[in-house]
């Protein structure tokens, strides 16, 4: 958004916007209703979800992106847990 700071966002691209995520969510909406049903009550928590989703998305983005500032020699690994086997 720096770079474009002549960017403005009208109702054209906005209604753009909306209908490309409208037709994203049908698309999904009977894609899943092919394997999993969901009942009235729950399809209201999905927008709900689909928040949530990104919150946490943008949030471990932010704190990987921090870590590799902090420690860039440093490489993720992973460790199994035990379970007790």
């Amino acid at each position: 958004m720096v770079f474009l700071h002549g960017l403005s966002l009208d109702g054209n691209l906005l209604l753009i916007l909306l209908a490309l995520s409208g037709i994203q969510f049908a698309v999904g909406f009977f894609a899943s209703q092919m394997t999993a049903r969901l009942a009235g009550p729950e399809l209201l928590l999905v927008p709900i979800y689909v928040l949530y989703y990104w919150m946490v998305n943008l949030v471990s983005c932010l704190s990987a992106i921090a870590s590799y500032f902090v420690s860039p020699q440093r490489k993720g690994t992973w460790r199994s847990p035990d379970r007790g086997l």
